[in-house]
């Protein structure tokens, strides 16, 4: 999908409050071809969970499938998931849930806390949510994905 439509069906969508976030997240990207598309893909990026406000991990893992996914998998396996034990958290993953404005819309975000990195969401309804990478405080879309609530 286009990257511009992208960002016009994102910018169009309602706001949400980060307390909708809380929870386990299934990721998927609708654009394909970025970097960070490739490299999500090739670590085996399953999603997020959001415990509470404070306590986020944005690097949520599964079974690797790639040569590159069984790297990351062999350096992340001790962080296993309490929630899922199939599921490993990358420590780099460590956020928390802000309430942030971009394009004149406050909205729920997740700030990395070791990577300068803000995840923007937007509501597509009540199990999906849109998200929008901003690296550095460019506010240009690095990346696009989508949530699917899993618990």
């Amino acid at each position: 999908m286009n990257r511009a439509r992208v960002l016009d069906a994102w910018r169009s969508l309602p706001p949400l409050g980060c307390a909708e976030l809380l929870g386990v997240w299934h990721g998927s990207s609708p654009t394909r071809g970025s970097l960070f598309t490739v490299l999500l893909e090739q670590t085996s990026w399953w999603g997020k969970v959001f415990r509470t406000d404070d306590d986020v991990d944005a690097l949520v893992f599964n079974r690797p499938k790639s040569f590159l996914g069984l790297v990351n998998h062999a350096l992340i396996a001790p962080w296993r998931l309490p929630e899922d034990r199939r599921l490993v958290r990358h420590p780099l993953g460590v956020a928390r849930l802000r309430s942030r404005c971009l394009f004149g819309v406050r909205s729920a975000a997740m700030v990395y806390r070791y990577l300068p990195i803000v995840d923007h969401f937007r509501r597509i309804d009540e199990h999906r949510v849109m998200g929008l990478m901003e690296v550095g405080e460019s506010g240009k879309p690095e990346l696009f994905f989508t949530l699917e609530r899993a618990m």
